[in-house]
């Protein structure tokens, strides 16, 4: 592995496990409306985030495979993930319902 790549997988690793502590200390101590929310889209992203870096470590070719079909199931979520959020922080929709959140995440799915 190329030296370059040293540097890119420490920012990765830093906004991963940046975001991963910002989903913990949200679900621990926020007990607002919207922190749910936040938790699972900061969580989706310390998931991506993370899983990239998985992907981009992975010698072999079947292995980087596995790690694409991850990245690519985590990345559609976080979309889902972000709108559930908006919508709940600007009071639009004060709570999803599992089925809501279900049927948000179909069109990322397909």
């Amino acid at each position: 592995m190329l030296w370059q790549y040293y540097g890119i997988l420490l920012f990765l690793l830093i906004a991963g496990l940046s975001s991963a502590w910002l989903a913990y200390y949200a679900w621990r101590h926020t007990t607002a409306a919207w922190a749910s929310a936040y938790v699972a889209m900061m969580a989706t992203a310390a998931g991506w985030t993370l899983t990239y870096i998985f992907l981009l470590i992975s010698p072999e070719l079947a292995s980087k495979l596995v790690w694409t079909n991850i990245v690519l199931t985590i990345s559609n979520m976080v979309g889902v993930s972000w709108f559930a959020f908006t919508a709940v922080y600007t009071n639009r929709v004060q709570r999803f319902t599992q089925r809501q959140i279900l049927l948000l995440s179909l069109l990322p799915t397909v």
